[in-house]
């Protein structure tokens, strides 16, 4: 092989991966419609729920508040079993929902139900919900996370999904009750989770699409940046952190946590009937090179014909 050859050869490789890098964002996750439910239920969401009772979550020196909690984990998803469809899009997430209740020794009275909903008319929906009970005073809070695995692009092994300033998350929140509830973006880069500066508090008269672009910023822009975020089998609330820019070059996962303040004697509820998140997906270093020597051949085979 000539020099010349050889470094037409470096060129093209190196084309391939410039290739990628200017890839467009596509479509990571896309949950929304009415396929998911196919009777008319509403499905409880998986995973085990504890309660814990004897607890001082207001600070008012008083160890009788409790709290019930479908704890975070990686391994067990959140979405229903049953009649719900886990082959329909990005049907797969994972998450956890938490319930406070003060000044309540132990759990008794009213309810906390999280399920998928299927209600008509309109799309399936993912209803985070409680009855605090009468005269208590409680608050509610509810993670969904898509990981890698599941994503519509990007899962196979060797790939690398990244944001950049095309990419986007969305969610859309179809109903809430009462009062104002409280929505961020979380995604989880490498092994570290983080949630957005961006913050949105919904009632019931801001009701719809909210959305977080530009994920690629790499400087520190006001509402674009990040804190570290840590859900756990215990707590998945979220109050304060120190925020900056983050280099999004290895997303593990995506998602959405809400929060809802405190409330007494009052049915809480929100519904979700859409999210989704764009990014852009790096093939696999081989692929890279085969699409460089693809070009590479063409080139060649170019100059022998003149």
């Amino acid at each position: 092989m000539t020099t010349r050859t050889l470094s037409s050869v470096v060129l093209c490789i190196v084309l391939g991966f410039a290739a990628a890098a200017q890839a467009a964002p596509v479509s990571v996750v896309d949950f929304g419609g009415t396929e998911y439910l196919t009777d008319d239920s509403h499905p409880s969401f998986s995973g085990t729920v504890s309660t814990t009772s004897g607890l001082d979550l207001d600070n008012d020196s008083a160890f009788d508040d409790v709290r019930r909690i479908r704890g975070f984990n990686e391994t067990t998803p959140l979405n229903p079993g049953g009649s719900y469809d886990t082959t329909q899009t990005s049907a797969v997430f994972y998450g956890a929902w938490q319930c406070d209740r003060f000044d309540q020794g132990s759990w008794s009275g009213g309810n906390t139900n999280m399920w998928l909903d299927d209600a008509a008319p309109g799309d399936d929906q993912i209803q985070f919900s409680t009855n605090t009970g009468t005269g208590v005073t409680g608050n509610l809070k509810g993670l969904v996370i898509w990981q890698k695995a599941n994503f519509l692009a990007g899962s196979a092994s060797g790939e690398t999904v990244v944001f950049d300033n095309g990419s986007v998350l969305s969610v859309n929140v179809a109903d809430v009750g009462t009062g104002s509830y409280n929505f961020r973006f979380v995604v989880k880069n490498a092994s570290t989770y983080y949630i957005s500066e961006y913050s949105v508090n919904v009632n019931s008269t801001s009701e719809g699409t909210k959305t977080l672009s530009q994920l690629g910023l790499t400087e520190q822009v006001s509402g674009k940046q990040w804190a570290v975020y840590s859900p756990s089998n215990t707590s998945i609330g979220f109050s304060s952190g120190t925020f900056a820019s983050v280099d999004f070059n290895d997303v593990e996962a995506v998602g959405f946590l809400m929060q809802r303040g405190n409330a007494t004697g009052a049915t809480i509820y929100t519904r979700i009937t859409e999210f989704s998140a764009t990014a852009t997906v790096i093939p696999e270093p081989t692929t890279l090179v085969l699409v460089g020597l693809g070009a590479c051949g063409v080139l060649l085979r170019r100059r022998r014909n003149r």
